[in-house]
């Protein structure tokens, strides 16, 4: 019994290995790919270590950011095509693609096509200086008709004399010439407010952000099926391990 059990650990370890060489091999593939993120020319050398973990934690941290997507757009080219459509909109506003993404399922989940209310909400939230997942759950909320929501719009200097003004007939059963109204003035009057953020030194600190998420993401991208084979390997021979150890506990 203590040969088997010894079989069984020898097995598993040489597995593991092989598991942790295929990981260990796309490492070294993509050695240059890192060192060519260093800063200065290399003057100032980043670890490696510590930036192979920033670039596998940006790129699992996308994937939660697909599956989220996929969940709510119930398609998962739907879903790719609009993380690239988020990533692309970040590098060009103040905010991360994190809010663009959270806020894109606010906005979806509430009935409204978020290619074209997220540029507006955006805009209206950096005009304002408020949380962008925020204003697109407020918005949302006050186009369905939901008091809470034009509550949230009044307390943002968004007035009934301001939805009269865009073409608000003023009757309270007139809920669709409200929204239209309240569009009007979220589309006119905080227009290029994400413009205007981008170019002050946070704005310009968030773009460079997003650059180098950008660029983990794309390294993370080549890594992760490579990590993903690797872990499940590891896991499986584990459980085998488990199940054998089980099974020879019970023979004795």
């Amino acid at each position: 019994m203590p040969n088997l059990a010894v079989q069984i650990l020898i097995q598993a370890k040489d597995q593991a290995s092989r598991a942790l060489n295929d990981v260990s091999k796309s490492l070294r593939d993509n050695e240059a790919g890192f060192k060519a993120l260093a800063i200065g020319g290399g003057s100032v050398a980043l670890s490696l270590g510590v930036m192979g973990k920033s670039i596998i934690d940006r790129g699992t941290e996308f994937q939660k950011y697909r599956a989220v997507l996929e969940t709510v757009l119930k398609s998962q080219d739907a879903a790719n095509k609009a993380i690239e459509a988020t990533t692309k909109f970040a590098a060009a506003t103040p905010f991360q693609v994190g809010e663009l993404v959270q806020a894109n399922v606010q906005l979806t989940s509430l009935g409204l096509n978020a290619e074209k209310f997220l540029p507006i909400v955006g805009d209206f939230a950096a005009s304002m200086q408020i949380d962008l997942v925020d204003a697109s759950r407020a918005v949302g909320r006050a186009l369905q008709g939901v008091p809470e929501g034009f509550e949230i719009m009044r307390n943002a200097g968004i007035t009934n004399s301001r939805l009269l003004a865009a073409g608000w007939s003023g009757a309270t059963d007139d809920m669709a010439g409200k929204s239209q109204a309240l569009i009007k003035v979220l589309a006119t009057d905080f227009a290029g407010g994400m413009e205007r953020q981008s170019k002050t030194f946070a704005g310009a600190t968030s773009n460079m952000q997003d650059a180098i998420e950008n660029i983990q993401r794309a390294i993370a991208a080549q890594l992760l099926p490579t990590f993903e084979i690797g872990i499940r390997k590891i896991t499986g021979f584990i459980s085998k391990l488990d199940d054998m150890t089980d099974t020879q506990s019970k023979i004795v």
